[in-house]
């Protein structure tokens, strides 16, 4: 596995119809449930919950093709930023948390930047928003392994 990134902000809360934010917000989640959905079908747990989630999926470390944690969190907020006024009522009626949440699975000795623009920042406080920051430090594998690993999954 190489090292991998992902950003997404999401908004949960109790009693709410995630599809009313779609509809209010003008913009398609990634991802919404209702409590006590199933969190994933293999598994038991549930959400606690009600959520709406905007995510720019998990991206590998790529510094020279510009996909890293503070240009994943950009094409969050350039989606979201336009919205503001409206996540603002939506997160008041209904009483919503927002979040954004960044994971990073981190390789060996990978380096990923974890860089916040002041205009996100200003952006998140303005919204109440807090922030999640999941590091995951792997050691690094060699490329055999990689195909060893990837071999047995057939």
């Amino acid at each position: 596995m190489a090292t991998r990134i992902s950003a997404e902000f999401t908004l949960t809360g109790t009693g709410f119809n995630p599809d009313e934010v779609t509809s209010f917000l003008g913009i398609h989640p990634a991802k919404t449930w209702r409590k006590g959905d199933l969190v994933d079908p293999r598994t038991l747990p549930r959400y606690k919950h009600d959520g709406w989630k905007l995510s720019a999926g998990y991206k590998e470390l790529d510094e020279e093709n510009a996909v890293n944690l503070s240009n994943l969190v950009l094409d969050i907020f350039h989606k979201l930023q336009p919205h503001t006024s409206r996540l603002k009522v939506v997160c008041e009626k209904y009483k919503l948390a927002a979040e954004l949440t960044c994971v990073m699975y981190i390789e060996g000795n990978d380096r990923p930047e974890m860089h916040f623009d002041h205009d996100v920042v200003k952006w998140l406080a303005e919204l109440n928003a807090e922030t999640d920051l999941d590091l995951h430090v792997l050691p690094k594998q060699t490329r055999r392994k990689r195909r060893v690993k990837a071999g047995k999954r057939k």
